[in-house]
């Protein structure tokens, strides 16, 4: 009981100290603040577009695999991964 009692007394005097911190700072700290939210927020507005252009590749992929078939599968991978004509007979004149 005695530690929880001082728990509470101690966040109290903590949470005053913070106050008295705050306002002793200057003004162009809040405006720092201020303006590491708004990065932040244009930084994550950035991330939203970038996610929908990624959904809606995925959406065109899953389109292309429903008309296709299976072999649209292999469009999904790299270009350099993907099967072609040109690699297979460089595969096969090598052996």
């Amino acid at each position: 009981m005695e530690v929880k009692m001082n728990n509470i007394f101690w966040n109290f005097i903590t949470q005053i100290d913070w106050i008295e911190d705050m306002r002793k700072r200057p003004m162009h700290y809040v405006d720092k603040q201020i303006n590491g939210y708004t990065k932040e927020i244009e930084s994550c507005k950035q991330n939203i577009l970038w996610m929908e252009k990624e959904k809606s590749r995925w959406i065109r992929r899953r389109e292309r695999i429903k008309t296709k078939g299976v072999n649209a599968i292999d469009m999904l991978l790299p270009k350099y991964l993907q099967k072609s004509d040109k690699q297979v007979e460089v595969k096969e004149n090598e052996v």
